[in-house]
């Protein structure tokens, strides 16, 4: 086995700064929870009236009214005739989403929404992830969780800043309602050395992290292990299995390997995966083990 050595820092970055990309792609993506809000959106028949009648009043109360409803909508914005009738929502909003509004299929204007603001992405980063993060737009920064933050931040490498040693890595985002937006994440490098492994090694066991992040957002139970193992996968593209000892509880696919080594690697389905295990109890105080599998 070859150690990843002078290339550990950016194998932990790039892996981790991959999570975040998920974490922020999710969010403007025209499916899942964007898709209920672009439909609650574009179906308003009330929005799409006042917006086709140019009326500022009608079209804020049912912007106003949508953003309420519990979609999950952090702003709205509709746009007639290139002016802004109604802008409802925080004032610290990423990852747009535009579309047209029609009225008995015409064209009448132009929604933009977004269904997560700056500090929601923060606090998933290091819920999901165990990142800190900050955000900065035309040089002025906008949120963070280190406080404070770092004057200066590599795109990617290394920086030490309080004391501790941090790889980063940056994603090129999109602000409310247009606009660059830079995401540098920070990730601690490990305090005991990690260069020795290889960097597939290191791949699995960051991404293995995540799943034990993930995993105490959950009370994991019967009918809550499909939801842990949609966002464990969503976020590290790995396969996820959920074991009572040797009994298969759930899993990304079936049937589940017959045998699952709690670390090293394993031959399934003819392709070969590096293995991350670790132990934690589901609802009841019931031991279980989860496995993830890296590609």
């Amino acid at each position: 086995m070859v150690p990843c050595a002078s290339a550990a820092d950016a194998t932990l970055a790039d892996t981790l700064g991959g999570v975040g990309a998920r974490i922020y792609d999710s969010e403007h993506a025209r499916n899942g929870s964007a898709a209920v809000a672009i439909r609650s959106v574009t179906s308003s028949s009330t929005l799409a009236r006042a917006v086709a009648a140019g009326d500022p009043v009608a079209a804020r109360a049912a912007v106003t009214s949508i953003v309420f409803n519990h979609l999950h909508i952090v702003r709205l914005r509709v746009i007639h005739d290139g002016r802004v009738l109604s802008d409802v929502g925080g004032p610290f909003v990423l990852a747009p989403i535009s579309g047209n509004l029609r009225l008995h299929g015409r064209l009448v204007g132009r929604y933009v929404l977004s269904i997560q603001d700056d500090i929601g992405y923060v606090k998933l980063a290091g819920r999901l992830a165990g990142l800190e993060v900050v955000m900065r737009s035309g040089g002025r920064q906008v949120m963070s969780n280190l406080s404070p933050a770092p004057a200066s931040i590599p795109r990617h490498g290394t920086l030490t800043f309080g004391g501790v040693t941090y790889v980063t890595h940056t994603i090129n985002a999109t602000a409310f309602p247009s606009g660059h937006l830079q995401i540098y994440l920070l990730a601690r490098r490990p305090s005991t050395p990690f260069a020795s492994r290889t960097c597939f090694q290191i791949k699995v066991a960051t991404l293995g992290n995540v799943g034990v992040y993930v995993s105490r957002r959950f009370v994991l139970s019967n009918s809550s292990y499909g939801s842990y193992i949609s966002v464990t996968q969503g976020l590290t593209h790995a396969l996820v299995f959920v074991r009572d000892g040797s009994r298969p509880l759930a899993g990304s696919v079936r049937p589940a390997p017959a045998l699952l080594p709690d670390s090293g690697t394993v031959r399934f389905r003819s392709l070969s995966y590096g293995v991350f295990s670790f132990p934690t109890h589901a609802a009841g105080n019931r031991p279980i083990r989860i496995t993830l599998l890296v590609r």
